[in-house]
């Protein structure tokens, strides 16, 4: 039997014991009407709630757990998330750093004139970061999200 349940089976008896002896010498000290013994009934029904109410502690806690475990929350361990990234939400682990997540660097729609120096991808090195890949103006001398420093 594990240690714990044998814990819960002792303060469950305790408090029982605790409360059923305070009550029966309540009884005895009404019947025979010596106040003498009055501290010995507060003290075994306040013993006896406090050892229940610790045991009600414990197994909420325990089946608690119990349900976390069954639900999968304890079966991955933490990793913490790498905040210098903008984009670590998305899925695609495998991006390119210097390709906008959300599309804006794709070509023009079918039908419209490009020139080759407004194509994107001679642009997406201008306007996103290198390093993380967010979007960036002009004069900015260093990336707001990840600190790289630009080269222009």
């Amino acid at each position: 039997m594990k240690p714990i349940k044998v814990l819960l089976a002792f303060l469950n008896a305790l408090g029982l014991v605790g409360i059923i002896g305070g009550a029966f010498v309540a009884w005895l000290i009404m019947y025979t009407g010596r106040m003498e013994f009055i501290a010995f009934v507060i003290a075994a029904i306040a013993i006896g709630v406090g050892a229940i109410v610790a045991s009600s502690i414990i197994n909420y806690r325990l089946n608690k757990r119990a349900r976390e475990q069954k639900e999968g929350k304890w079966s991955t361990p933490y990793q913490p998330r790498v905040v210098n990234d903008p984009f670590s939400e998305f899925p695609d682990t495998g991006r390119r750093p210097n390709v906008d997540p959300f599309g804006f660097d794709t070509p023009c729609a079918p039908g419209t004139s490009q020139t080759a120096e407004s194509t994107p991808a001679a642009e997406s090195k201008d306007k996103f970061c290198q390093n993380c890949g967010a979007k960036r103006s002009p004069s900015d001398k260093f990336c707001p999200y990840c600190g790289h420093r630009y080269d222009k």
